[in-house]
């Protein structure tokens, strides 16, 4: 939001193979970086630590198999693999000199930000507060439901991104006479847009 962006906060998007970063401070971005690590190496090391096929440990990873496996052991496998990714985000912002100087914390979305524990072990590593995006904010589209499932923010940097496009007044590419695009115009583009990268 604009006020977590005055105040200072870091958005973290854990995709697959990467965890990208962006640092606000008065309401405006002042870092950026890339790290090559994501949730596809959680996936992994699920699969790997509990012998299982890799469809199964990505639905260990976000609480959605039937199978009982120990808790101690799975969380175990987890909390090592996000040690390291925080580990990366914490030395990005003592270089920056940030660290545990932005008050309204960090912003966690992404593909990975669906793991179960995340938004705790956030919290206790990088000792500031740290919060998931509310999926009922999404973009709503024309019919007024979300086009994002519950829980799912796996899709919020897409979304963002339309919407970036197509109301930016400076820019006719997406947003046509620059006047704000009302949902269903919106989600027009947003599927003529997507449609591009299909098969």
């Amino acid at each position: 939001t604009k006020s977590q962006k005055m105040a200072g906060c870091v958005l973290a998007n854990i995709g697959a193979e990467t965890l990208s970063i962006v640092v606000y401070e008065d309401g405006l971005p002042i870092s950026l970086e890339i790290f090559p690590i994501g949730s596809t190496d959680i996936t992994n090391d699920i699969a790997l630590g509990l012998r299982i096929p890799l469809e199964e440990a990505e639905l260990v990873k976000i609480g959605h198999d039937k199978h009982s496996y120990p808790k101690k052991k799975l969380s175990d496998i987890v909390n090592a693999r996000l040690e390291d990714m925080f580990a990366l985000v914490i030395a990005h912002l003592k270089k920056i000199g940030k660290h545990e100087l932005l008050p309204a914390g960090i912003v966690l979305t992404g593909g990975g930000s669906g793991i179960q524990t995340l938004e705790d072990f956030a919290r206790a590593s990088m000792r500031l507060p740290a919060r998931i995006p509310n999926t009922s904010q999404a973009l709503l589209l024309a019919d007024g439901s979300s086009g994002i499932t519950e829980g799912d923010t796996s899709w919020f940097v897409a979304y963002g991104l339309c919407i970036m496009g197509a109301s930016n007044k400076d820019s006719g590419a997406l947003g046509g006479s620059g006047n704000r695009a009302s949902a269903g115009a919106l989600w027009e583009t947003v599927k003529n847009t997507l449609k591009q990268f299909l098969p």
